[in-house]
């Protein structure tokens, strides 16, 4: 999926660049152009590996929160 343009969906602040968006053009069988949208979500388990310490805790948290007075990530500050 790598030769997708993705566009992030995060503000320009965000600590943690996880969702995307990407758009593919392709030839359907009777010759119109088709368009396929992609949903990318961030694969977690490259940067915690399971069974790792990191995993667990994001694991019991299982996703991150925002808040109106701050959020509370998923991934623990390293």
């Amino acid at each position: 999926m790598t030769h997708h343009k993705v566009y992030t969906i995060d503000s320009a602040s965000t600590t943690e660049v996880d969702d995307g968006l990407s758009v593919e053009k392709f030839v359907k069988d009777d010759g119109t152009i088709g368009k396929r949208f992609w949903i990318h979500i961030a694969d977690a388990t490259r940067w915690a590996p399971q069974g790792s310490k990191v995993f667990e805790i994001a694991k019991q948290r299982a996703t991150s929160l925002y808040l109106p007075h701050g959020s509370i990530p998923m991934m623990p500050e390293m």
